[in-house]
């Protein structure tokens, strides 16, 4: 019997699509160049950060994560950024019984962002909390 149901963050309950726009105008690069990177990286099985690479080869993500922060451009999830059906799913499976989770390869930010764009489960842990990420 199944007892509980766990969801991914990033395009299962999220649309990181604005994010990815955000970096994609963060090197100066096309929207549309940055998303076909993007895919190229995902099909292959590379980590995404890969992608920043393919425009920069000295790209230095976390330093430029500490720079978008000091800028005002830190990493948020909005309550637009949700599929519309996340918070109803996950409502109508809580009120069903099952335990809900939510756990994804993701910034320890997305557990204070879901939270306060009203998403709600009784497991709710990021990458960065665990200090493991996919694929281990």
């Amino acid at each position: 019997m199944i007892r509980a149901v766990f969801f991914d963050v990033g395009e299962t309950l999220v649309n990181e699509t604005r994010q990815w726009h955000e970096w994609a105008d963060w090197l100066d690069v096309s929207k549309f160049c940055f998303a076909a990177a993007l895919g190229a990286v995902i099909q292959r099985g590379g980590h995404h950060r890969e992608v920043f690479t393919y425009f920069d080869q000295a790209f230095d993500y976390e330093q430029a994560k500490a720079e978008r922060k000091r800028r005002g451009l830190d990493y948020l999830i909005r309550p637009d950024d949700l599929y519309e059906d996340a918070v109803p799913t996950l409502k109508r499976l809580a009120a069903d019984g099952y335990i809900v989770g939510i756990a994804g390869n993701q910034p320890k930010e997305t557990e204070r962002a879901l939270a306060e764009c009203g998403v709600r489960a009784q497991i709710v842990a990021s990458s960065m909390s665990w200090g493991i990420e996919k694929p281990q």
